[in-house]
C-alpha cells in the first residue's frame, strides 16, 4: 500500500482500514511489515522475515517473529479491520467488527518504517485469496474505534516544506558561446551543478559535470568537476568566458571560443545543458569544530556548503546544519588526483568507516584516514589524515545534506534485477534522483523531472564519466511516482537494479505526498 507509518512519514495518530475477503480464505494475511519489497516464502520468512505483525485465518505473528493460533475461520466476505496506534506502539485486529486480537509489541515510528501488507491477489488463481482494501475512499463496513483516522491524504500530516522548487530546482537552456542570462528559480541558487545535455554538450570536448558555489564564488577560476579529480580550475575569463550570479540563476558573459573546461557551460552549436541548483543562505564563520569554517547553510532545508582550510590531521570541522549530515560530498581544492570523498549514512551498518567516489565508479571503500571513523553529529563533522579530506594547508569544500520530510531522503534499496523493480518509499514525488551500486562497481546515475517530464524516466546523466546523457529504457529506467520511485531496470545492467545488489540514493521532492498528483 502507498502509507508508511515511520520515519519521513506518518510517526504518532491512530489509523483504521479495512480488508475485504472477496474469494476464499486459506493464506490471506494482513498487518505491518518493514519491507514492503518482501515474498511471501514459507510461514516462518514471510515478507522476508520482516514482518512487523500479521492476522490471518491460519495464524498470527507478532514482532518477535513467535506463530500463534488464532481463533476463528474466515470465509468470503468477511472483513478484517486493523486499528493501528503510532503514539502507544499497538495494532488490534478485528473480525467482523469484533477485536480478535490485540499487538502491544510494535517498534516505534519514531526508528522503524512501517508499510501496510496485504497477502492476496485480484484474481483467486491457484487457491489465493482475493482482498478488497479500505482506506476509507468509501464507507467502512464497521465503524472505526473511537478516535482512529481515515488513511487519506488530507488526514496526512502537514510538511514544513510543501513545494521542492522553494529550495531545489533545475534549469535547462541552450549554448550560445556568447552573453545570456539563464533563470526562472524560485530563489538565488548557492550550489549549481551543470551538465551537458543532449548533443553531449561541449561538442568534442564530451560532458563535464561542472560544480560551482557562492562561498568559494561563482566565477570562472572556482569550477571544480565531480567526473575528474583534479584541481579547482583556475581560467581565463576574457578568453574563455564566465559566469556571475542573476536573480533566480545566473548570467554567462561573453569570451572567445573556448576549448574544454570553461566553454563547455556555454556551448554554441545547438547543445543543451541541465542545471540543478539548491539554495543556501548567509555566509558566517563557523568555530564549532577544531578547524574553523566558513559556512553558508539553510538548515530549514537540510543544506549547506562549508569550506575549511586542512591540517593534515585528525580534525571536526563545524557545517550549520543543526541535526547530523546524511550525506557529505568533500573535494580538495588545492591540488589535483584528489578524489571526491562522499560520505553517506545509509551507505553499510558503518558508513563511517567507509567512503564512496563520485568522481569514480567502485563500490564502498574502507578507509579509516576519510573521517576519522566518527560519524557526524549535530554540530561537526570529522575528517582524518586523508589529503582528500585533510590535506595540510590546503582548501577543502564540503557539501552536506540532511533529510527533511516530504522534501529530501538519502537512503539505501535492494535491487531484484527486474522490471517490475524495487519500490522505493520516498514520502514525495521526486524531481531528482541519484542512484549508486555501494556493493560494487558501476557509475553513477542522475534522474531528473526536468529532462522527463513523463515516465518513463529513463535520460542517464552520470557524475563519473565525460558520457552523454544517455537514453536507456530497457537497463536503466525509473518511475517517479507521488510518493517515490520504482526501478524499472533489469539485470542485464547493474547501475540500478542489479538482482541482489544494494544501492544508495539521494532524492529531492517535486512535491511531497499530501499535494503530490501520480504522474
Amino acid at each position: 500500500a502507498t502509507f508508511v507509518f515511520g520515519p519521513g512519514n506518518i510517526t504518532s495518530g491512530k489509523w483504521y482500514w479495512e480488508v475485504t475477503n472477496t474469494g476464499g480464505a486459506n493464506g490471506q494475511r494482513v498487518g505491518l511489515a518493514s519491507d514492503p519489497n518482501g515474498s511471501q516464502g514459507s510461514s516462518g520468512t514471510f515478507f522476508r522475515g520482516n514482518v512487523v505483525s500479521w492476522f490471518a485465518s491460519n495464524g498470527y505473528k507478532k514482532y518477535t517473529e513467535t506463530m500463534e493460533t488464532s481463533s476463528g475461520s474466515y470465509s468470503t466476505g468477511d472483513v478484517y479491520g486493523v486499528a493501528y496506534n503510532a503514539d502507544d506502539d499497538e495494532i488490534k485486529y478485528y473480525k467482523n467488527g469484533t477485536l480478535a486480537l490485540t499487538d502491544d509489541t510494535i517498534p516505534s515510528a519514531a526508528t522503524t518504517e512501517l508499510h501496510i501488507v496485504v497477502l492476496a491477489t485480484n484474481s483467486g488463481s491457484n487457491g489465493w485469496p482475493v482482498g478488497s482494501l479500505n482506506f476509507g475512499q468509501r464507507a467502512f463496513a464497521h465503524t472505526p474505534p473511537t478516535g482512529y483516522q481515515t488513511l487519506c491524504t488530507a488526514n496526512l500530516p502537514d510538511t514544513t516544506i510543501k513545494k521542492g522548487s522553494d529550495h531545489f530546482g533545475m534549469l535547462e537552456y541552450t549554448g550560445n558561446q556568447t552573453t545570456q542570462t539563464v533563470n526562472g528559480l524560485s530563489f538565488n541558487p548557492d550550489l549549481i551543478i551543470n551538465s551537458g545535455c543532449s548533443g553531449g554538450g561541449g561538442g568534442a570536448a564530451g560532458t563535464h559535470n561542472i560544480v560551482l558555489d557562492t562561498v568559494r564564488g561563482i566565477a570562472a577560476d572556482k569550477m571544480l568537476v565531480t567526473n575528474t579529480a583534479g584541481v579547482e580550475g583556475v581560467e581565463d575569463g576574457a578568453s574563455y568566458g564566465y559566469i556571475i550570479p542573476a536573480t533566480g540563476g545566473f548570467q554567462h558573459q561573453a569570451g572567445s571560443h573556448g576549448t574544454y573546461p570553461w566553454s563547455l557551460m556555454n556551448y554554441n552549436g545547438g547543445y543543451n545543458f541541465i542545471n540543478w541548483c539548491w539554495e543556501g543562505g548567509s555566509t558566517v564563520t563557523n568555530s564549532t569544530g577544531s578547524i574553523t569554517s566558513q559556512v553558508n547553510a539553510n538548515a530549514s532545508a537540510g543544506f549547506s556548503i562549508v569550506t575549511y582550510t586542512g591540517t593534515g590531521s585528525n580534525a571536526t570541522i563545524g557545517h550549520g546544519l543543526g541535526v547530523a549530515p546524511d550525506v557529505l560530498f568533500v573535494k580538495n581544492r588545492g591540488s589535483g588526483n584528489r578524489i571526491w570523498l562522499v560520505y553517506h549514512s545509509a551507505n553499510t551498518a558503518d558508513p563511517e568507516t567507509e567512503y564512496l567516489q563520485l568522481d569514480d565508479d567502485p563500490g564502498t571503500g574502507d578507509d579509516n584516514s576519510a573521517w576519522n571513523d566518527t560519524a557526524p553529529t549535530s554540530s561537526v563533522f570529522s575528517v582524518g589524515t586523508s589529503a582528500s579530506s585533510n590535506n595540510n594547508s590546503e582548501g577543502h569544500v564540503a557539501y552536506c545534506w540532511s533529510e527533511v520530510a516530504g522534501y529530501s531522503k538519502f537512503g539505501s534499496y535492494s535491487g531484484n534485477g527486474n522490471a517490475d523493480g524495487t519500490f522505493v518509499y520516498l514520502g514525495f514525488k521526486p524531481a531528482w534522483v541519484l542512484i549508486k551500486r555501494s556493493n560494487g562497481t558501476a557509475s553513477w546515475r542522475i534522474f531528473d523531472s526536468k529532462r522527463n517530464p513523463f515516465n518513463d524516466v529513463d535520460l542517464n546523466i552520470e557524475t563519473n564519466t565525460t558520457t552523454a546523457e544517455f537514453e536507456s529504457s530497457a537497463y536503466n529506467a525509473l518511475d517517479f511516482l507521488s510518493n517515490g520511485f520504482k526501478s524499472r531496470g533489469t539485470n542485464a545492467d547493474t547501475a540500478t537494479n542489479g538482482n541482489g545488489d544494494t544501492y544508495v540514493y539521494m532524492a529531492f521532492a517535486e512535491r511531497p505526498f499530501k499535494y503530490a498528483n501520480a504522474r
